[in-house]
């Protein structure tokens, strides 16, 4: 837990830092991201909200770094790697017995997937968008989908240092998604 909420502090030192600095910016994005992936571990890889976090935002350090980002000692954890080997927490439950948070991790699930790729398909894009339209109707209280969009929010600063090609793809795909399910 307390992992969790360093990373959680990491990233909301993301929500404040000056937009024009890059090499800060990157600094605390890998602090988060590892730190993340340190209450995973705690839990054996179980703990879906850590993996996530550190996988995305893993991922953005590693399109504005233009270097790979694994995550561990040994073994050493690619992010794909990471996503696939965690995804199952949530397979073995059936939709009715979900809860509002089961639906939340699904939907990072996807949107870990979906910055991953190298250029996301139409059809994942859809997916993504009616998962987040889906989990809007389930949100219990404003402040949960708050989190969620602040969570997007903080995706989209980052991507705004992009300077590749996939980058700034995903910088578009996201804002769109951000539109679309306001």
């Amino acid at each position: 837990e307390r992992y969790s909420l360093l990373g959680s502090a990491y990233k909301r030192k993301l929500m404040v830092l000056k937009p024009d600095n890059k090499k800060e910016f990157l600094e605390t994005l890998k602090l988060s991201s590892e730190v993340y992936f340190e209450a995973a571990k705690v839990k054996n890889l179980t703990d879906s909200y850590a993996i996530n976090n550190a996988v995305q935002l893993g991922r953005i350090y590693e399109l504005l770094s233009g270097a790979e980002f694994t995550l561990g000692d040994k073994p050493k954890f690619k992010l794909r790697k990471l996503l696939e080997d965690s995804e199952n927490v949530l397979s073995n439950l059936p939709k009715e017995k979900k809860g509002y948070w089961d639906f939340v991790t699904n939907t990072n699930f996807l949107l870990s997937a979906f910055t991953l790729e190298k250029k996301p398909s139409e059809s994942k894009w859809k997916s993504l968008r009616n998962s987040y339209l889906d989990l809007w109707k389930r949100a219990g209280s404003p402040s949960d989908k708050k989190a969620e969009e602040e969570h997007l929010e903080i995706l989209l600063k980052g991507l705004e240092f992009a300077v590749s090609e996939e980058g700034n793809g995903l910088k578009e795909s996201l804002k769109k998604l951000k539109d679309e399910i306001a």
